[in-house]
């Protein structure tokens, strides 16, 4: 258990915090937490007070000065969640330490010649359903495992994996598409430019509501969520971090060569309105943004202003085999051969 020292400013790197890492004992106290270390200094203190000024001493150590109390955060018998469950401050502040938001940036898209013609037809960049995602990329459970939603867990009462229905409304739920600042190209035409048979496609990303952001390959920048979770197994309780599906989004144990970015809608967030149609694809779900070329659209009737991102092509490079009758004639059509690199 973690006791305060009897001055405000004392160093965090003392054994009793080993577990929590690299220390920010310059960080002061802010007025919440030095009220925690008086209480919990008095006789028979609430156990919540502990777990608060245990979680603000984990977010010192990792950087931060922001604090909770009970006020913030509510303590049961078996879990420890926020009052605000619609603009959770304790896991906003979790989740954008783990997964820091882009607020911009040029990225490439590697895809096939046909998709190629398919986006400037229809001036749009489709998002996908994370659904094949799961099925074949192996993709949400490591970061959900880590949370504690492990799908190995047999429910006792139908005999059905504890978490699968969870899982699989998850994927459902999430849209997204692939950018990436990979430096090996070859590995990107090979992957996913149909061996260098396709087209890579510069944007400039500026999301709106959409999420953008950098998929995490190692655990190393989860070190606050994962001291949050310890805090609260060590009091024999569950933190319900409210980000859950979104940060399994961006987490992957594997692909680091990929260097990729996604950009990221959820219909049932519930942070903005989804007034999207989902599209049911051959093979999987989809969503459509507009793309825009400088101050013109691509595709007939079709805007390049949304509340969800601005897309905006400012590169198209053919593959070293890609036919280049058929490109050259889908840029000349579309009149994007002022955009295309050698």
């Amino acid at each position: 258990m973690i006791e305060p020292k009897d001055n405000e400013l004392y160093c965090a790197t003392t054994p009793q915090f080993h577990g929590f890492g690299e220390s920010n004992g310059d960080l002061p106290f802010g007025r919440k937490q030095h009220r925690l270390s008086e209480l919990i200094r008095g006789p028979n203190p609430p156990q919540a007070y502990q777990i608060y000024f245990e979680i603000n001493e984990a977010l010192r150590q990792n950087g931060h000065q922001e604090e909770f109390d009970d006020n913030d955060l509510v303590v049961t018998d078996q879990c420890i969640h926020e009052f605000d469950t619609r603009n959770p401050p304790l896991s906003n502040l979790i989740y954008q330490h783990s997964f820091p938001a882009i607020p911009s940036r040029r990225v490439a898209h590697y895809t096939s010649l046909d998709s190629f013609k398919s986006i400037v037809s229809s001036g749009t960049l489709r998002l996908h359903s994370l659904r094949e995602r799961r099925s074949k990329g192996g993709e949400l459970e490591p970061f959900l495992t880590l949370c504690g939603y492990d799908e190995g867990q047999v429910d006792p009462t139908t005999g059905e994996p504890a978490y699968s229905k969870i899982y699989k409304e998850m994927a459902e739920d999430l849209f997204y598409t692939s950018f990436t600042t990979s430096p090996d190209e070859d590995l990107m035409w090979n992957e996913f430019g149909d061996s260098h048979q396709g087209v890579r496609l510069d944007f400039e990303v500026v999301p709106g509501r959409a999420e953008f952001r950098d998929m995490l390959y190692s655990e190393s920048r989860l070190k606050l969520l994962k001291d949050i979770l310890q805090i609260a197994r060590s009091h024999g309780k569950t933190y319900l971090f409210r980000g859950v599906s979104r940060g399994a989004a961006f987490f992957l144990s594997h692909y680091y060569k990929e260097c990729e970015s996604r950009l990221l809608l959820s219909r049932t967030a519930g942070r903005y309105p989804f007034t999207l149609t989902i599209v049911k694809g051959e093979r999987r779900d989809y969503v459509s943004l507009p793309v825009a070329i400088e101050q013109r659209d691509v595709g007939a009737n079709v805007p390049n202003e949304n509340d969800y991102a601005r897309i905006s092509l400012v590169g198209i490079q053919p593959g070293r085999m890609c036919a280049r009758s058929a490109f050259d004639r889908t840029v000349t059509e579309a009149g994007l051969a002022d955009l295309v690199v050698p």
